[in-house]
């Protein structure tokens, strides 16, 4: 799906496309359910501060190519997941991933209101359609299928390599955002529309 939507956000006209590659990018960025399982309010007013600054650096300063470079550190840390670094990818994606979407999307605003609309409809478009995806591994993690509990937490199917694999897909997806962000950046702005007379 990735290649689709960035072929989508390159086919809009003028820069319109960039706010739904750059969620493209999170969405890319976000693999893990750290971000989902924040449940003190102290992490949620953490988490909704730094989505604040990034908006508001974000709009000061539009660097799209710089929020996607941090949005793939992000997505670099999924590779480490056993102690004692795991909990680098954890700080990454409460405290980098935050910050860097919302810095990047609001570099690349604004848009129209129907991209718009539609960018930030989208993660809840692609979690719904992608879904029976993720729940592979809930149902083979719980053993729900068979009634009884699995002895090992993870699939017969996962090992590292399927870590490096999905970490290196997330990378690139995140870095083919990044190459679209920068065409896109390099075609003219739209000027506003003259009122009538």
């Amino acid at each position: 799906m990735v290649p689709l939507l960035v072929l989508c956000g390159l086919w809009l006209p003028g820069r319109r496309g960039m706010v739904l590659i750059a969620i493209l990018a999170f969405i890319a960025a976000d693999s893990s359910d750290a971000l989902r399982e924040a449940d003190s309010i102290w992490e949620l007013l953490g988490i909704a501060a730094l989505v604040v600054a990034g908006v508001v650096v974000g709009r000061r300063w539009p660097r799209p190519f710089v929020g996607t470079c941090a949005l793939a550190v992000v997505a670099a840390t999924a590779v480490l997941n056993q102690p004692p670094w795991d909990n680098v990818h954890v700080v990454a994606v409460l405290v980098i991933l935050p910050f860097a979407a919302a810095f990047t999307v609001a570099s690349c605003l604004p848009s129209s209101a129907a991209v718009t609309g539609t960018a930030l409809a989208a993660p809840i478009a692609l979690s719904v359609s992608l879904g029976g995806v993720g729940s592979a591994t809930f149902v083979a993690e719980f053993g729900w299928t068979a009634y009884a509990p699995l002895t090992s937490g993870r699939p017969a199917w996962f090992d590292d390599r399927w870590q490096w694999i999905s970490m290196g897909v997330s990378v690139g997806a995140i870095a083919l955002c990044g190459l679209a962000l920068a065409a896109l950046m390099r075609r003219p702005s739209e000027q506003p529309a003259e009122p009538c007379h």
